[in-house]
């Protein structure tokens, strides 16, 4: 599961996108920058018409050019715009490399903190169901008049503490599936992940 919602996590988070799409836009600045310290290449055609109208030599002369141009830099001002283009670029590919691992990070972070709210879901309805028969038998005890009221009255706070901190436990669980939804990119409403036991492997994070 974790391998399969971190390669979500890289398509479809927002915060990559935006940087994905950031370096893309600085590198495609980078290249065009560099475009201008090329020459240029220019292709003219013209086309003359000789002899009027009953002259006895009339034709077309087609002829072509081709030219070159380029602009010296002198100042270095075309170098320096490429420079600063370059390390814009280098910018935002440090900051999509941040990004990534900022939402792979925070993804098994989330997940963990899931898988370990499973276990304690686990292991505190266990106990709820542990202190539920000893609530009875302590109750059935007091009815025969061998126990006294207050064990009736401690086994029903010791429940009642159980069932509060699984309740707790269980919230917790959905506020981290709601932020996994979130960093997948995927609808909270719609998203939900099985209960399932503590896997400690951490995903690659893709360069």
């Amino acid at each position: 599961d974790l391998d399969r919602l971190a390669a979500q996590v890289q398509v479809s988070n927002q915060n990559i996108a935006a940087a994905v799409a950031a370096y893309a836009q600085a590198q495609a600045l980078v290249r065009e920058q560099r475009a201008g310290l090329l020459p240029g290449v220019s292709l003219s055609a013209s086309e003359t018409r000789s002899g009027g109208e009953g002259s006895a030599r009339r034709g077309t002369t087609a002829q072509a050019a081709l030219g070159a141009s380029w602009a010296p830099d002198v100042w270095g001002r075309l170098g320096s715009t490429v420079d600063s283009a370059r390390a814009s670029a280098q910018a935002s590919e440090a900051d999509l490399a941040a990004a990534r691992l900022s939402a792979v990070g925070s993804l098994v972070t989330a997940y963990f903190q899931l898988r370990e709210a499973d276990a304690e879901t686990d292991l505190l309805r266990a106990t709820v169901d542990a202190y539920e028969r000893s609530l009875r038998i302590a109750q059935n005890r007091y009815d025969a008049g061998v126990a006294a009221q207050s064990d009736v009255l401690q086994a029903r706070t010791q429940l009642a503490n159980a069932r509060a901190d699984l309740a707790t436990v269980q919230r917790n669980r959905a506020g981290y599936e709601h932020a996994i939804a979130v960093l997948a990119g995927q609808p909270p409403a719609a998203f939900a992940l099985p209960p399932g036991t503590w896997v400690a492997r951490v995903p690659e994070v893709p360069g």
